[in-house]
Formats: structure tokens, C-alpha cells, sequence
């Protein structure tokens, strides 16, 4: 939350906030999150909207069919797999990334071949592997500088 609460890069950017609250454990993820950005300052409060129960990737694409406006979804999900378990059927259902990949044919199949075409248990569990595989489908790695 303390990236939250600085200064505004600029006037134009706001920062959507898509956060579930049906279910236990949902509603204690939102409670705490609520809780962290009543205790920002309020100019967080200026480019910060919290948005309870919302689809972030129907958001996202809302957002992006205003013109002119550029839109970036950040998801918070396994570091380990892309798509966590997004091939499973009876896994998180409700849960952002998986239904994000659910619902995008490029992304399952990405997800899948960076994955090393593992669904359960593999994924990108060593250092770099996610770049060599990258660059083994034949893609280009990026890196950006830490200034």
C-alpha cells in the first residue's frame, strides 16, 4: 500500500482497484485492503477508486473502449504458473487470473506452452525460466531498467 500512497505520477492515471467480497475468504481479503487504504493519505484518494464485486477484465476493457485512454491489467496471481490453475474446471471459479484465461484462447494456450505444456505441479518454478522459455517460442525478452 506504501506504492499506493505516494504522489501520483501524473493527473491522468487512475488506479482501478477490482476486489471480490463474496465468500470468506474474500471478504477478509477485502476487509484488510479496505482497512489499508482508509489509513492512505488522502490524496491517494484522488486517483484511487476501489471497486467491490467488479469484473476486472470486463473493467479493463470498458476503460480501454473510452478513446484515448491506455489500460493495463495487473493481476496479483501464482508467481509459479501462469493462469494458476485456469485448467481446471473445478478450481477457483471466482478467482481473477484463472477466469481471465478461461476466457481468452491466446492466453490458455501462452499460459500453457510457458508453462512447459505442464497443467498440474510444473510451471515456471526456476529462476529465469520464463525468459528461456520465451525465447525458446521464439519471443523477445525485455528488460526494464530499475531507475
Amino acid at each position: 500500500m506504501r506504492l499506493l500512497d505516494a504522489e501520483a505520477p501524473s493527473s491522468k492515471i487512475i488506479v482501478h482497484v477490482c476486489l471480490p467480497s463474496s465468500g470468506d475468504e474474500a471478504r477478509r481479503n477485502y476487509d484488510a485492503f479496505w482497512r489499508a487504504f482508509l489509513n492512505l493519505s488522502s490524496r491517494a484518494s484522488h486517483y484511487i477508486v476501489l471497486e467491490e464485486n467488479v469484473d476486472a477484465a470486463a473493467r479493463a476493457q470498458d476503460l480501454a473502449n473510452d478513446e484515448g485512454k491506455v489500460v493495463v491489467l495487473v493481476i496479483a496471481g501464482n508467481p509459479k504458473q501462469l493462469g494458476n490453475h485456469w485448467f481446471n474446471p473445478n478450481s477457483a471459479s471466482r478467482a481473477m487470473e484463472e477466469n481471465v484465461y478461461r476466457r481468452s484462447s491466446i492466453l490458455a494456450e501462452l499460459g500453457y506452452l510457458l508453462n512447459g505444456c505442464i497443467s498440474e505441479g510444473g510451471g515456471l518454478s526456476g529462476p529465469g525460466l520464463l525468459a528461456s522459455r520465451t525465447l525458446q517460442l521464439g519471443g523477445q525478452v525485455c528488460y526494464l531498467d530499475k531507475s
